[in-house]
């Protein structure tokens, strides 16, 4: 995990948001309802459905589960992030890590156009959908 930004460390700032530029179609609605579930339950980020884009061994998904798209941005009360920080724990991403502290990340609505660009076609189909909606 990177350091902190001196505002979350100072306690200069009540909400953090964390968006990685993969993702810059996301709407503004995503980081309000992420901003509001973080203010009450502690932190909050976005999952949609997600269909299999590959055919999963059954023995790898246990059955009845779902698979869902954890999107970004992903928003945490700045006193719940800062201990999770400083808990000298470890995880793959923030939510995680927070979880992992025994913090509270509840889940809103993602959304299609919030798709991460990590192939050309991902980038065709972002110049596509951009140019469409006039962004």
């Amino acid at each position: 995990m990177t350091a902190l930004a001196p505002a979350i460390e100072s306690g200069e700032t009540d909400v953090v948001v964390i968006h990685d530029a993969a993702r810059p179609l996301a709407a503004a609605q995503v980081f309000l309802d992420v901003i509001d579930a973080a203010t009450l339950h502690g932190g909050a980020l976005p999952v949609r459905d997600q269909p299999a884009l590959t055919t999963l061994d059954e023995s790898a998904e246990p059955a009845g589960r779902r698979t869902v798209a954890v999107q970004t941005p992903q928003a945490f009360r700045a006193s719940v992030l800062r201990a999770a920080h400083q808990s000298g724990s470890e995880a793959t991403d923030d939510a995680a890590l927070v979880e992992l502290c025994g913090g509270r990340v509840v889940v809103v609505a993602g959304e299609v156009s919030n798709r991460k660009i990590t192939h050309l076609e991902d980038l065709a189909w972002a110049r596509e959908l951009a140019e469409k909606e006039g962004r």
